[in-house]
């Protein structure tokens, strides 16, 4: 994770006053679009810190990212408030169980995404590249509303800590180009748009036969993303995550599913996704639309968390 996790927000900007005070002057004219939103320090840190202290592309990015918040700004303000999901909602749920899952230590924010059950194919054959790229960048919004309350409300930078459990994951059904073109796109817009969102991506249960892949998903990310990527040993079904080491300093058991080796078994076992903790198939997997015995694909995932609202990738 991130050294800077753990810093204050006051301190950050004290350290980085200069920068942001220079920001503001550099992109005065944007930010009177919207002085309430875009005249904020915790807006401006978390640029200067994805950039490392270079003005010239702080402000690139800021100019960039308010020109885009100010183009779909009835919509950005829709998804905070919860009443509009982003596009193509009920299929990315229907096909990719995922959700918000608890905590770490520190108080970061956990995202499931259960790849391995996933149904890849028929999710790109329905949605599309660009679809599913819509997707990524806008639920992003719903998930930033989470994490900037509470960085407000714990005066430090929250983050997210993806988790993706890649057991029954297959090169035919994870490698799908589209896919792969689709969710990079996605990565490097949102990397763009919202800034020191992502703490870490976690693997778990990877297929040996598909750590190429991985490679070669990754050329397909923004370079941080790609960089946060990381994959844990093990196989969680007989096993933990917590023998993972990035994992056991963030995770406690009982903020884990049981098919990441962990304690929870919340939702009467349906922990993400409303996909039965113990499925081991890929879901939709058929000619049919039934989803898996105790799937759900209306309802809002990270609802528990505060889905005033919040859901992640």
């Amino acid at each position: 994770m991130d050294p800077l996790t753990n810093r204050s927000i006051p301190d950050l900007c004290k350290e980085h006053r200069h920068l942001i005070d220079n920001v503001m002057l550099h992109c005065s004219e944007e930010i009177a679009h919207d002085p309430a939103q875009f005249r904020d320090d915790l807006f401006l840190l978390r640029f200067a810190l994805s950039h490392k202290g270079n003005l010239e592309k702080t402000v690139d990015a800021v100019k960039q990212t308010i020109a885009w918040r100010v183009q779909h700004g009835e919509r950005l303000k829709r998804l905070r408030e919860g009443t509009e999901m982003p596009p193509g909602f009920e299929t990315m749920q229907k096909y990719i169980p995922m959700d918000i899952h608890g905590t770490t230590a520190h108080g970061d924010v956990i995202f499931v995404m259960r790849t391995g059950n996933s149904n890849i194919k028929k999710l790109c054959d329905e949605l599309g590249e660009a679809a599913i790229t819509e997707y990524f960048v806008f639920c992003k919004e719903m998930l930033h509303a989470l994490l900037d309350r509470k960085s407000r409300e714990q005066r430090r930078i929250v983050k997210c800590v993806t988790i993706m459990d890649a057991k029954n994951s297959t090169a035919g059904n994870q490698g799908d180009r589209r896919w792969m073109t689709a969710s990079g796109e996605g990565s490097k817009r949102t990397d763009l748009y919202y800034p020191q969102l992502l703490g870490a991506m976690v693997i778990v249960n990877l297929p040996l036969m598909l750590r190429a892949l991985v490679a070669i998903a990754k050329l397909f990310m923004s370079k941080r993303s790609a960089d946060k990527l990381l994959i844990c040993p093990g196989k969680t079904r007989k096993d933990t995550i917590l023998n993972c080491p990035v994992a056991k300093a963030l995770i406690a058991p009982d903020q884990l599913p049981t098919f990441l080796g962990g304690t929870c078994a919340c939702n009467h076992g349906r922990c993400v996704g409303g996909v039965a903790n113990d499925f081991k198939s890929v879901v939709h997997d058929d000619d049919t639309t039934s989803a898996p015995d105790g799937q759900h694909t209306d309802s809002v995932p990270g609802a528990d968390e505060s889905y005033d609202p919040a859901l992640g990738h």
